[in-house]
């Protein structure tokens, strides 16, 4: 058992999304998953798979993107988005 996160499934665009756009979850058109270590997808600050269903791009990403931060905005009203929040705290505060 590990306490601390090793890997990620970032989200990545699967088509060119507009500005203001919201996407589907996952299995749908929009977006696809790539597995990175851990630490990388922290530095990129990408979004994780999890959470992406429902969110909006903030600016345009082109197709092969990944969502970061900074040009995509989860819908932070879901359960599973304040799950992972949780999580993110709680590892957070073990290392």
């Amino acid at each position: 058992a590990s306490d601390k996160l090793c890997s990620e499934v970032v989200c990545v665009s699967k088509r060119d999304i507009k500005a203001g756009e919201k996407v589907e979850g996952i299995g749908g058109s929009d977006i696809r998953g790539y597995l990175y270590r851990y630490e990388d997808a922290a530095a990129k600050n990408a979004i994780p798979l999890g959470i992406a269903s429902g969110g909006k791009a903030l600016r345009d990403i082109g197709i092969g993107e990944i969502m970061t931060e900074a040009n995509f905005a989860p819908d932070e009203s879901t359960f599973v988005y304040r799950l992972r929040k949780m999580q993110d705290k709680l590892l957070a505060g073990m290392q």
